[in-house]
């Protein structure tokens, strides 16, 4: 596995020279051109070294970090090893459907990857394609199903964790076009006890307009003449 990852980063290792102090992972962490991946579970950590990539599992998403004695937000020393200047760090968590479980993992790569940028990290976020029939996805699940050239491939289209948190941003913004665009003056008639004709019965309705237009007097003269 050692001799896998010197291989695909081009590094030379004299295994025979090699103090008994410096294992695999103080290795490394002496080289900061080895790119580290972020993981959740051991299963996709393994995977990913049985592959040439070095990749740390986390027990939970967010368990990447803890809280200093200072009330600060702060990497586990077991991360920490590795933050340092201009590596490469990757957050490689599991395709999700639940949009629970998809902002759950989106703050919790923000507020870690957050701690590599502020070492001077470059942090990026693979994003693993889901596989089709399932409800999540996880990258030994994508390896196994596509094989590592189809994961080589997602590496390298990995985004920065600016565009990352910009994007899910932009998802989350309210898409929908409006059903109809009422004049200033219309607005103003809205304090009347019945739903005008123009405004669906059923559903969901969203009133946009300017502060001051009338729209929360108009909203509570519509349920005072329903009651």
């Amino acid at each position: 596995m050692w001799q896998k990852v010197a291989d695909r980063y081009g590094l030379e290792v004299d295994f025979s020279a090699l103090p008994d102090s410096v294992n695999f992972w103080a290795w490394v962490a002496e080289h900061p051109e080895i790119p580290i991946f972020i993981c959740e579970g051991m299963k996709k950590s393994c995977c990913l070294l049985s592959q040439g990539y070095v990749a740390i599992s986390l027990s939970g998403i967010t368990m990447g970090r803890t809280k200093g004695a200072d009330g600060k937000l702060a990497l586990q020393p077991y991360l920490a090893m590795f933050a340092t200047p201009k590596r490469q760090v990757l957050f490689c968590f599991d395709a999700e459907t639940k949009e629970k479980t998809k902002h759950d993992v989106f703050l919790a790569t923000v507020k870690t990857g957050k701690l590599f940028a502020d070492a001077d990290c470059l942090v990026k976020v693979v994003e693993l394609p889901l596989l089709e029939g399932t409800d999540k996805t996880g990258v030994d699940d994508f390896i196994v199903e596509r094989g590592i050239d189809a994961f080589h491939q997602v590496n390298l289209a990995a985004i920065s964790l600016n565009t990352y948190t910009w994007e899910y941003q932009q998802d989350c913004q309210l898409t929908f076009k409006p059903f109809k665009s009422l004049s200033m003056n219309v607005m103003f008639q809205l304090d009347r006890y019945e739903i005008p004709d123009y405004i669906p019965k059923t559903g969901i309705v969203a009133l946009q307009s300017a502060k001051g237009t009338g729209k929360t007097q108009a909203i509570a003269a519509i349920f005072k003449g329903s009651n």
